[in-house]
């Protein structure tokens, strides 16, 4: 019987201290599975030199994350604000963005160009585990933590996942935000003493994630299909693509680690985040 296959995948942008402490640890992670998958390893790390996007894509980047957030409210069962004030609002923030605060916009404009370069990465190691048709793939940023249990966990949780080939899956790892602040309780079903599992899929952050070759095509082919979503952060668009899917009435299994199987060093302050 053939084994299958796993990509474990790096995201970062060369900084070297940062790549001296996870490489090693995702080589270990990788000796640790090879009995039981093919493992493969794969990192993307170009950008281009970060320069502040022009104010035009800045305000359509604004849009998009207003009319995505709208949406992600009515996804997660949340009430949302009339159509007319909330766009109203978003008009007023702009004005005194782009016109008054001058430095606030600034900051964006850059802010911006990282988002998307990040973007970028994650979906180059999606289509890079896709062609070469990997079973799962396995993300980690650069600021992910490695935990001294870590690779035990990782090795039981793929043990259990034989069952999911059918079905399309998608595993937070190394959370990030609380439930409480991404508001996500109405669509918890169950959880026990390692997952909280979800009616629908969402995401926490992208810091460290796990999703098999059903979910990766879901993925590709919506991004192919829905460009736009290139331009947003990495968890927004894996949300929205969510939020596509559930339109398509495709459904994935879906849980987070908790507690988290590797710890986010940006938001626990081990690392500064890449967007300052």
């Amino acid at each position: 019987m053939n084994k299958k296959s796993i990509s474990i995948n790096l995201i970062h942008n060369n900084d070297q201290a940062r790549l001296s402490y996870i490489r090693p640890n995702i080589l270990a992670l990788g000796d640790a599975l090879k009995d039981k998958f093919d493992v493969y390893s794969g990192e993307a790390s170009y950008q281009p030199s970060i320069v502040l996007v022009s104010t035009r894509l800045a305000v359509y980047r604004d849009f998009l994350y207003w009319e995505l957030n709208r949406k992600w409210l009515r996804y997660r069962k949340l009430k949302r604000q009339l159509l007319v004030v909330d766009f109203a609002k978003f008009c007023l923030k702009s004005v005194l963005k782009y016109v008054i605060n001058i430095k606030e916009a600034k900051k964006w404009r850059r802010n911006c160009a990282i988002e998307i370069a990040v973007t970028n990465k994650h979906i180059l190691s999606l289509q890079y585990s896709l062609n070469i048709k990997s079973d799962y793939l396995l993300v980690f940023e650069d600021d992910a933590v490695f935990l001294s249990d870590s690779i035990t966990n990782i090795s039981r949780l793929m043990d259990k996942l034989d069952g999911f080939d059918e079905q399309s899956m998608y595993i937070d790892l190394a959370g990030g935000c609380s439930p409480e602040v991404l508001k996500i309780d109405k669509l918890e079903i169950s959880k026990d003493s390692d997952f909280r599992y979800y009616a629908k899929p969402v995401t926490n952050t992208a810091c460290c994630y796990l999703v098999n070759k059903k979910q990766l095509q879901i993925f590709n082919d919506f991004i192919i299909n829905k460009p736009k979503y290139r331009y947003v952060g990495i968890d927004w668009m894996f949300n929205q693509l969510f939020i596509e899917s559930e339109k398509r009435k495709i459904y994935s299994k879906c849980c987070h680690a908790d507690p988290p199987i590797f710890k986010h060093g940006s938001v626990t302050g081990q690392y500064s985040a890449w967007i300052r």
